[in-house]
């Protein structure tokens, strides 16, 4: 005789997560690779533009167009690093803070959101990373995370509350079904439809606070990130404005991008499920 049965609402909305992460990596990636293939052996200091180099080299020898594309890469890159940091320690404050609402964690989970909401996050992220010594990008993914768990877990807390009062989960729950397991098939797949969202949200922010934070000159000068360029940028603007504009082109060709990604996340979120993730059909699976 066969076991019992849940409505398998978690294989049902199940979202590609291996392909959002393609997406959105792929394209950097090969910038990376084309870049340290092909132009990563440094020339002569501020060449004019040629059929060899098309925007021709910065002070540094290096071919404009290829360092700048290759630090669009590596900013998308870092980004989503930290976005991946943020939203896994979202995801697990969520899970204590739902499975233990009354708790001290909870009341100190919403205390946390409303000073840091209170307060610009790039502000706080400066504060940190100008106090705090140690490499650049770890300072920055450390407070970037600390500043935006709160706010993540007050958002993700609702979405959980809600998805644990649904039948599916109930029904997981009296059968048997352990936490990790209920989590991993039934809340965060069909909690997805809030996380992609916001985790773009979250990348944008990420991408967007590295690069102030290298405006300021809070860096080495010969790194290859944006904010960097376009510091260098404004200081040889006169003589070299090349430098700046497409510092400012590669910003807007990165977001654009964003954008891009995030619409291909929902047409393959939307082929996979057949639809909106409440509009797909329950299937029925075994525990």
């Amino acid at each position: 005789m066969a076991g019992p049965t849940v409505p398998d609402k978690g294989n049902a909305g199940r979202p590609p997560f291996a392909r959002f992460a393609a997406v959105l990596t792929l394209p950097p990636c090969v910038g990376a690779v084309l870049f340290y293939a092909f132009w990563s052996a440094p020339g002569a200091q501020w060449v004019p533009a040629s059929a060899v180099h098309p925007l021709g080299t910065d002070e540094f020898g290096r071919d404009l167009l290829a360092a700048v594309f290759a630090a669009a890469g590596l900013s998308l890159l870092k980004g989503l690093a930290i976005t991946a940091a943020a939203l896994a320690a979202s995801i697990a404050a969520t899970e204590l803070v739902t499975l233990r609402p009354r708790s001290g964690l909870a009341a100190a989970v919403r205390l946390s959101a409303n000073i840091v909401e209170s307060v610009p996050v790039v502000l706080w992220i400066f504060i940190v990373v100008i106090v705090v010594p140690g490499p650049r990008f770890l300072i920055v993914a450390l407070a970037f995370c600390l500043v935006v768990l709160p706010i993540a877990t007050q958002l993700l807390s609702g979405e959980f509350f809600r998805l644990r009062a649904t039948a599916y989960v109930e029904a997981a729950y009296h059968l048997g079904a352990g936490e990790a397991r209920v989590l991993a098939r039934y809340i965060l797949p069909n909690a997805a439809a809030v996380i992609v969202p916001f985790g773009l949200q979250i990348l944008g922010a990420a991408i967007a606070v590295d690069g102030a934070i290298g405006v300021i000159g809070l860096g080495s000068r010969s790194d290859l990130d944006l904010g960097i360029f376009l510091l260098r940028g404004k200081e040889n603007f006169f003589l070299h404005p090349q430098v700046l504009i497409v510092a400012v082109i590669a910003y807007g060709l990165l977001y654009a991008y964003l954008m891009w990604a995030g619409a291909a996340c929902t047409q393959i979120w939307q082929r996979s499920t057949d639809g909106p993730l409440e509009e797909t059909a329950m299937g029925t699976g075994q525990l």
